[in-house]
């Protein structure tokens, strides 16, 4: 999906989740790292917002939200 981590967090961390309007449309985000992982945005954008985060998840916070 994307050419890198790096591009891919960055573009993550940019989404406006707001405007999003139907989450099960969009199912799980998926972040190439080692090897593919799928994160479940709907959890990590309660979580972002619960706790005021401005400047994206860390490697360990976004581990919470890797669909096993």
């Amino acid at each position: 999906m994307f050419s890198n981590r790096v591009e891919a967090e960055k573009i993550f961390e940019k989404m406006d989740f707001e405007n999003i309007k139907d989450f099960d449309d969009i199912g799980f985000y998926v972040l190439p790292r080692e090897t593919e992982g799928y994160y479940d945005i709907r959890k990590a954008n309660e979580y972002i917002k619960k706790n005021h985060i401005e400047n994206g998840l860390t490697e360990k916070e976004l581990e919470m939200f890797k669909v096993k």
